[in-house]
């Protein structure tokens, strides 16, 4: 048509085209979005086509282009989203899952100490009883000798009292000498069952019989 116009910024819904009239030069304006389609003059009622058509085209794919942007954007965000929720997600059973795998392993392992701990409660018991049955019989052995050379000093003189009294001695050296080692043994052993006990009960299992 060769009309000179101007196209103003903004949207297509916005902006708008600035020409003359071809007939009477009447300065007119008419929104971008009717660009191409026919308008009537208001001063001298002549029809004519609105200009900008190519300018309309070209906003129509700018607008369009920046729809495609932000709808790319919003796929790139809920993806993005998604994959962390799924992370997310799976972090935490892997945290759920954990505790129960730690407790298998727990019970896994509990159950090969208690056998070993039960092997080794039965020889503390053992070694516990054998230890006071050793030093009842040393303080027994060692009392009745002091008694048995009392009897025998009152009936025979100092020589015979002690050649008779040499077997006696050497028992009542040597139970003088298991005495203190066995208490020393019963005490470590006491020691080490309730040091076992203690560690049995914070752990909250149960005590090998």
């Amino acid at each position: 048509m060769g009309t000179d116009y101007t196209v103003g910024r903004g949207g297509i819904s916005s902006a708008e085209v600035a020409y003359s009239c071809g007939a009477c030069k009447t300065a007119l304006k008419t929104p971008l979005n009717q660009a191409g389609a026919e308008d009537t003059c208001p001063m001298c009622g002549s029809v004519h086509i609105v200009p900008g058509r190519t300018e309309l085209e070209a906003v129509k794919a700018s607008e369009q282009q920046a729809v495609e942007e932000l709808a790319k954007k919003a796929t790139l965000k809920a993806r993005s989203e998604m994959a962390r929720q799924k992370k997310m997600e799976h972090s935490r059973r892997v945290a759920e899952a954990q505790p129960c795998q730690d407790s298998e392993q727990e019970a896994g392992r509990f159950g090969r100490i208690t056998r070993e701990d039960h092997a080794l409660h039965t020889l503390f018991r053992m070694a516990e009883f054998t230890s006071v049955l050793v030093i009842g019989l040393c303080l027994l052995i060692i009392f009745g000798g002091i008694i048995t050379l009392l009897v025998v000093a009152g009936e025979h003189n100092g020589f015979s009292t002690f050649v008779a009294g040499v077997p006696l001695y050497l028992l009542m050296g040597l139970c003088f000498i298991l005495l203190p080692a066995f208490l020393i043994l019963l005490v470590l052993i006491k020691i080490e069952r309730n040091t076992r006990m203690l560690g049995y009960r914070d752990a909250g299992h149960k005590q090998p019989d």
